[in-house]
């Protein structure tokens, strides 16, 4: 644990969100899309989202430097990876659904990612760029990481409680062909974020009573 130590990935446990650093990209919210052919696909009786390679460790400079190169090669099928991809702009979701299904890939899907959930549990999750960069992993398509501006990656697991809502990419299209895409960001994605938010939020305080600060600061004067 070396390395996490000095370059750290995992986030404190239990910090209400005042206390948490701000997310990856300063996002709330992310989209992870998912085809026939993903390598992290969303697991139906658990309801996680599971990592390709749940094993491969990452507690090294030289595992974290391999797998972040693996998983920025879209091309680069040798070894599966411990990471998973979402989208910070529901833009870059848009844009990467419509290649799918032109390409054939299945059925596409998309979750809502609660990023406030991951923080307060204090699981870790980053911005590609950033990482790729601190750990020396070049752009494999030499565009200046245009590919990665708004991806986060996901260690191992998506847990079922971060998860919002899955919906099939057909229904979404459907919903554009009348509406832009600031309104399903507005009209879906964050109406279902916020009940969902103060829904764990509630439950996250019940077990987290709040500690009245200024009591003791008088206590320990």
């Amino acid at each position: 644990m070396e390395e996490e130590q000095s370059h750290p990935w995992l986030r404190p446990v239990g910090l209400a969100d005042g206390f948490c650093s701000p997310p990856p990209l300063g996002v709330r919210y992310s989209l992870r899309v998912i085809h026939n052919f993903s390598q992290g696909q969303l697991d139906d009786e658990s309801g996680h989202i599971f990592a390709a390679d749940p094993w491969w460790r990452l507690d090294t400079r030289a595992e974290r430097h391999d797998a972040l190169k693996l998983h920025s090669n879209y091309q680069d099928w040798s070894r599966r990876s411990p990471l998973i991809s979402a989208d910070a702009s529901p833009f870059s979701t848009k844009d990467r659904a419509r290649k799918l299904v032109t390409n054939g890939r299945g059925q596409v899907r998309v979750s809502l990612i609660d990023n406030m959930v991951r923080l307060r549990a204090g699981l870790p999750f980053f911005s590609a760029i950033e990482e790729m960069q601190h750990y020396g992993v070049d752009d494999p398509y030499h565009q200046n990481y245009a590919f990665y501006e708004h991806e986060i990656l996901y260690p191992y697991v998506i847990t079922s409680e971060e998860i919002v809502a899955t919906w099939k990419w057909s229904s979404i299209e459907a919903y554009l062909e009348t509406h832009s895409i600031e309104e399903w960001v507005e009209n879906r994605i964050k109406a279902e974020l916020n009940r969902h938010e103060q829904s764990s939020l509630s439950r996250w305080r019940a077990q987290h009573p709040v500690i009245n600060v200024s009591e003791m600061a008088i206590k320990n004067a």
